[in-house]
């Protein structure tokens, strides 16, 4: 499993996936709208923590989620095309629904690779000369990692910092 880079400045973005999954009892919360019935009773999610600025967001997603949030990173041509370094994370398609604790952890050490590639990706892409980008001004990349359409609060250059809070 890839370790963050241990030189990371406090103004970059760093992803972990967190050792651990949680089996979730009952229908899902999240209705999967191109279905009719309902979500399985029982299914894994997976916790991934983004820090950024100071701010630290956990979420828990499903591997399907995560599947969604890898394809449509993938399909970030225009920015792929226009940045020296392009999206190369990489998740197998198909994954056997198992419950077995030994596959989880193998779909865990897999998730931990994915996003150590995010991470790597989205800080070069804020530091590329040509053409700057921050990732997660992207409306579906901040959801992902918030529950909120809306993107994170970053800022124009990777030099500028949050505004101060204000006093009461």
């Amino acid at each position: 499993v890839p370790e963050p880079s241990g030189n990371a400045g406090a103004q970059d973005i760093r992803i972990v996936v967190k050792p651990q999954w949680h089996i979730i009892e009952g229908a899902s919360p999240r209705p999967d709208p191109d279905s009719k019935s309902p979500r399985p009773a029982r299914h894994v999610e997976y916790e991934i923590e983004l820090s950024f600025l100071g701010q630290t967001f956990n979420v828990q997603r499903r591997w399907s989620e995560i599947r969604d949030f890898h394809d449509r990173l993938k399909s970030l041509k225009d920015l792929n095309k226009r940045t020296q370094m392009s999206y190369q994370g990489k998740l197998r398609n198909k994954m056997k629904s198992t419950l077995d604790p030994k596959a989880l952890n193998a779909r865990m050490t897999e998730l931990a690779a994915l996003f150590f590639s995010v991470e790597v990706w989205a800080n070069a892409l804020r530091h590329e000369a040509s053409f700057p980008t921050e990732l997660l001004k992207i409306p579906h990349v901040a959801e992902f990692f918030t529950r909120v359409m809306a993107p994170l609060p970053v800022f124009a250059k990777p030099v500028e910092s949050a505004p101060e809070p204000e006093k009461p």
